[in-house]
């Protein structure tokens, strides 16, 4: 059935497969509206990828470049090369026997490591110090403290 006004072709229940051609032509605008946002947003993502990728490349050169530097500064460092019990003074000859100075990167150095052996002497381990752990003031009594006799520093309690 045509409308007179427009001289569009209305279609009845039976023919509805018959559409207007100012129909197609709408139904194809946004066909082609919708294939234009979707190519946009593609294009869009590679850019954006491509652009992330360069500046992750110059980042990893930078901070390459940086970790080769601190890599380079190196820091003096004490570590226990045998299990130091708690309570344990420190001794010039305990010293030898049972500690280590190393040189290492200075970003792995425990803000409060001690830096040479021969500042422990006298000192007392606060608690048991295992094997290949680097010494730090933590790790013993405060300077000043007296450690009475036979009465041996207990570690923090653990909280569960």
């Amino acid at each position: 059935m045509a409308d007179e006004t427009t001289g569009e072709t209305t279609g009845s229940a039976e023919d509805g497969k018959q559409q207007s051609p100012k129909r197609k032509r709408a139904t194809g605008r946004i066909i082609l509206t919708v294939v234009g946002v979707c190519l946009l947003c593609i294009c869009g993502y590679f850019y954006y990828t491509g652009k992330t990728g360069e500046q992750e490349h110059k980042f990893d050169s930078a901070n390459g470049a940086r970790m080769l530097e601190m890599e380079q500064h190196r820091q003096k460092v004490v570590y226990a090369i045998k299990e130091i019990p708690d309570g344990s003074k420190f001794t010039r000859s305990s010293l030898e026997e049972s500690l280590e100075e190393r040189e290492i990167p200075a970003y792995k150095v425990p803000l409060d490591a001690v830096a040479s052996a021969s500042d422990l002497i006298g000192r007392v381990a606060k608690y048991e110090i295992p094997p290949g752990q680097i010494i730090s003031e933590h790790d013993l009594v405060s300077k000043g403290k007296p450690v009475p006799e036979n009465k041996v520093p207990s570690p923090p309690a653990k909280h569960h």
